[in-house]
């Protein structure tokens, strides 16, 4: 039996986000804790691309990122009918609700802030996981 199995309501396949490695490296241990499956992309075009041939439970994604910002990926995921509800939790340092709100207009499901406390990052993924599911 996977952890994934024992966590009831927690995502079997994360897909994280981030230009920063550091940021990447951290995501995949700290996601993957709780028995979920991490895959990383450094921009929004590598992320489009694995969504495209994987399914996903989960996008943890930032705003800020060369090639495909986190806005641009939004609406291209969104445009994808296999996407429509994907839950997309954003992950950024941008404290601005000029930024929040963008987002959310785009097709984000939950915005979280940089700097990072995974505790709270995994209750949210596992929150916005279950919405999706319930």
């Amino acid at each position: 039996m996977s952890v994934a199995q024992l966590i009831p309501g927690y995502p079997r396949s994360i897909l994280a986000v981030d230009d920063d490695p550091i940021m990447r490296a951290f995501a995949d241990a700290e996601l993957s804790v709780s028995g979920a499956r991490v895959t990383t992309a450094e921009d929004g075009l590598e992320a489009l691309k694995k969504v495209q041939a994987n399914d996903y439970d989960v996008v943890v994604l930032d705003l800020e990122m060369p090639n495909m910002n986190g806005f641009e990926f939004l609406k291209a995921l969104r445009a994808m009918d296999r996407a429509l509800t994907l839950p997309v939790v954003i992950l950024t340092s941008r404290e601005d609700a000029d930024a929040a709100v963008k987002a959310f207009d785009a097709g984000a499901t939950a915005y979280a802030m940089k700097p990072v406390n995974w505790d709270r990052l995994r209750q949210r993924v596992r929150e916005v996981h279950e919405g999706r599911r319930g």
